[in-house]
């Protein structure tokens, strides 16, 4: 038999000496109701000495004796700490109404109080009830009973009170109090029946039905202290799935939100106990646990890299920013215009000799136009001037361009170290940063740079203002921000971490409410805002994905940008020998026509002569047969 008394000895001999002041009847359904209905929650068990013989009575199933805490006068609950690390259920004799308080100061103020635990005070009369379950509420002790011997019908009657709403399931009846307070709180009564179906009535979840009771919140606000009863601040900061997770914690719960706002980012409401529940997310490493406990719900966030975009411009369009402005090209198109002109017309309009010659002009070779006249020598002149300033620029633009490296965008903390960027990140991560050991030296710290309560905004300010400059920010302000289309956000997230909200110490809502926030969780909601977040990032970011899968496949020469000229120009290419070969086609129809004409120009004057010297003949024979026919007359 195992007997613990704190700061008394009693001799465990196996007589234990009777309640005292209690009547049979009275003892005997007390014993009855702890049996049947609480038999569990009294392992272990603080009892007042009047009482222990009630507990040895209880039949129990196991063949070892409960663990018993005796409580006298001496009584002392960090020594419950020391013996039972589960908090114990509490069976007290309800005479004394001083003697409670000192009992519920003492167990209230020990660290292993919770407000789970049972508490069951017997009284042998019911005109204390009211004001010991007063108290009882105060310590905010739900699952609390007053059992006592009612005076009218010496019945036993249970009391209990329901702190959240005037709720209680048949057949408890409610019991009217003289409280002019407009604390909700109601108190319910029955008399004891020896059958165990009361025990579903006794054991009734008391917040099933909050009727809208007040949960007061704390938000955190830059601009000012002030409080919102009956609905909850519409942030712009807030992000859509903290607020749904709100909006449904109280529409599920039927509860009233009392949200109380404070400019102070070291409000300790919580802490204190003021407020119930905090809707400020934070980091888990961070928790206070001795003052709060953290709920249910997990949103796992990261650190990414912010940086300017680098200069990924192709070579031909760097070329073409960095020398033709609009002057430039307006002037060199109209020069070389112009000695095109001159050059087909020097060359009789033919055009594959006008073209030949003009790109042996820019490639410094020999004409074939030629230069016997005044026009052609001048625009010979202008053309080597021109060739002279225009080709060495272009040759040492696009030496330049393609001796550069290519440069793409930054992704890593290695390559923050190497290209020495100077980054700007959060105090609260800086013990991340240098665990990395990429800015172990000394030298290399004056890259870092703390900032506290590093936001988006002021990370856009800096980049922009220095392209030498880098950003680790937490994954939740990019939920809040729409992100510059200068500023590139790296592929990687770095120090991931889970935030998480937090409710005051031994809050007897936070079972609930924890059940709420868990199947907000599993019915994919959460899971729903972050996709939804995530989409539009996702979008932003596919033209910049495709443009860095450019620069890795094509590295050298930035070869994906020349996809389009290389169709170009031997589009052109053809394009030229196509006319080329048609304005050969054309000479080449030109002679033979000529030399076909002249063909049958000379067989006809063949003819005509042929048929000149027939009729020269035949004319001649006439006139010689009428000559002789005169002659024979």
């Amino acid at each position: 038999m195992l007997c613990l008394f704190v700061s008394s000895v009693v001799q465990c001999n196996g007589n234990i000496s009777v309640s005292r002041n209690i009547s049979p009847d009275f003892h005997i359904n007390t014993r009855h109701l702890l049996e049947m209905c609480f038999a569990d929650e009294l392992k272990p068990v603080a009892v007042t000495v009047d009482l222990i013989d009630i507990v040895y009575e209880i039949q129990r199933n196991e063949t070892a004796e409960p663990s018993i805490i005796v409580i006298d006068d001496h009584f002392l609950s960090k020594v419950i700490k020391e013996y039972y690390p589960r908090h114990p259920s509490f069976l007290l004799f309800g005479e004394s109404f001083n003697a409670l308080v000192k009992i519920f100061r003492e167990i209230k103020s020990a660290k292993i109080w919770n407000p789970k635990s049972l508490f069951v005070i017997v009284g042998t009369q019911c005109q204390n009830s009211k004001a010991v379950l007063k108290l009882l509420w105060q310590m905010e002790a739900v699952s609390s009973f007053f059992v006592c011997q009612y005076e009218i019908n010496n019945k036993t009657l249970i009391l209990t009170f329901n702190p959240f709403s005037n709720y209680a399931p048949e057949p408890w009846q409610q019991v009217a109090i003289d409280d002019d307070s407009k604390d909700r709180w109601t108190i319910f009564g029955q008399f004891f029946v020896n059958d165990t179906e009361i025990c579903e009535s006794i054991k009734f979840d008391k917040s099933v039905r909050l009727n809208r009771f007040p949960i007061k919140s704390h938000h955190y606000d830059f601009r000012g202290n002030h409080v919102l009863i009956g609905k909850l601040p519409d942030f712009e900061y807030w992000p859509p799935v903290y607020k749904d997770l709100f909006e449904t914690l109280h529409s599920v719960t039927d509860s009233t939100p009392e949200s109380y706002i404070s400019d102070d980012m070291y409000d300790r409401s919580i802490e204190s106990g003021t407020n119930d529940l905090s809707a400020r997310s934070i980091p888990l490493k961070f928790i206070p646990v001795e003052y709060t406990y953290v709920m249910a719900f997990y949103d796992q966030e990261g650190y990414v890299i912010l940086t300017r975009k680098q200069n990924t411009v192709p070579v031909i369009d760097e070329i073409v920013d960095g020398y033709f402005d609009i002057w430039t090209a307006t002037m060199s198109g109209f020069i070389l215009t112009m000695i095109l002109v001159v050059i087909y017309i020097n060359n009789n309009h033919h055009l594959r000799e006008t073209l030949s010659d003009m790109l042996s002009l820019m490639l410094d070779m020999g004409l074939m136009v030629p230069m016997n006249l005044l026009s052609m020598k001048l625009a010979f002149f202008f053309a080597t001037v021109f060739m002279l300033i225009f080709n060495p620029a272009l040759q040492g633009h696009l030496s330049t361009a393609l001796a550069k490296p290519t440069r793409q965008q930054v992704d890593t903390l290695e390559q923050l170290r190497e290209n020495k960027f100077h980054l700007y990140y959060d105090d609260i991560i800086n013990e991340e940063i240098m665990t990395t050991g990429l800015w172990s030296d000394a030298s290399d710290k004056k890259y870092l740079h703390t900032k506290e309560m590093f936001n988006y905004l002021t990370c856009e300010q800096i980049l922009l203002k220095d392209a030498s400059t880098a950003c680790v920010i937490n994954t939740f302000y990019l939920n809040l921000e729409k992100i510059h289309d200068e500023i590139y956000l790296s592929k990687y997230l770095y120090f991931n971490d889970y935030e998480v909200f937090v409710s005051r110490k031994k809050w007897p809502l936070k079972d609930k409410f924890d059940e709420v926030a868990m199947n907000f969780v599993e019915t994919g909601h959460a899971n729903y805002h972050r996709k939804k977040s995530l989409f539009k990032r996702i979008l932003q970011k596919k033209k910049i994905i495709d443009r860095i899968k450019a620069v890795e496949e094509y590295e050298q020469l930035d070869f994906g940008y020349f996809e389009y000229d290389y169709l170009i120009i031997p589009l052109i290419s053809f394009w030229t020998i196509l006319v080329l070969i048609i304005e050969m086609i054309i000479k080449k129809f030109q002679t033979w026509n000529k030399k076909r004409r002249q063909k049958s120009k000379s067989k006809k004057s063949q003819i005509r002569r042929r048929i000149a010297g027939l009729v020269r003949r035949m004319a001649s024979c006439c006139r010689s047969h009428r000559i002789s026919r005169v002659k024979i007359a």
